[in-house]
């Protein structure tokens, strides 16, 4: 499904003040209640579009078959336990500075991408798709929701729905000890790597897609 943050972005409108990952979850409801999807559904998020998978979810797990997360945000889990592994403060920094109605700059969408990615070697603004990023940087409004977001291991405890969740083997650090968490809270999670860093539905597809087969034939 669409994010509202970028639906708002591409049609130049400013996001609610209140904007937060309820806001989009609650959107994730209203999408299945418009097209009167009643049945459970498999929910696959990556990224950021996995902690609206999770919130999802969590509040309402009777409307899920199956959850799939690709390495959610989840920040809250490392703050909780006071854990900061390398990176994690630079990304929840950057997090931070893009708010549902800021003034998004091109130096914030180079810090960004530079965090997301492994630039070191060649200038972020000389990669190929920079242009593209420069073009869509509206979309970065609202992801200080991901810094803002509390939920409760009790809620992530009880949830007794399959659970896959996707790794990159070469995913930053705060990422992999997230993955951990989530695996070992869910009671009923299978945590599998691929070889990819973040962006695996882009660098590793046809090994994620094989991997959620695989994962709902276990369950039929």
């Amino acid at each position: 499904m669409e994010h509202l943050n970028v639906q708002y972005a591409t049609e130049c409108l400013l996001l609610p003040i209140n904007y937060s990952v309820r806001t989009e979850s609650e959107a994730i409801k209203v999408t299945l209640d418009s097209m009167k999807i009643i049945d459970t559904v498999v929910l696959v998020g990556h990224s950021y579009g996995g902690l609206m998978a999770l919130d999802f979810a969590l509040r309402y797990p009777h409307r899920i078959k199956s959850l799939i997360l690709i390495e959610p945000p989840v920040f809250y889990l490392l703050d909780s336990k006071k854990e900061s592994p390398e990176g994690f403060l630079r990304m929840k920094g950057l997090a931070k500075e893009l708010k549902p109605r800021s003034v998004i700059t091109d130096m914030q969408g180079e810090k960004f991408r530079f965090a997301l990615m492994d630039c070191a070697v060649q200038p972020i603004r000389k990669h190929p798709q920079w242009a593209k990023w420069l073009e869509e940087k509206n979309r970065l409004r609202g992801l200080s929701a991901v810094g803002t977001y509390k939920t409760s291991t009790i809620k992530i405890r009880q949830f007794n729905k399959p659970v896959l969740i996707i790794a990159g083997n070469q995913t930053f650090s705060f990422h992999k000890r997230i993955n951990y968490i989530l695996a070992s809270e869910f009671p009923k999670a299978k945590e599998v790597m691929v070889e990819s860093g973040h962006a695996i539905p882009a660098t590793a597809s046809k090994e994620m897609v094989q991997l959620i087969l695989n994962f709902l034939n276990e369950q039929d």
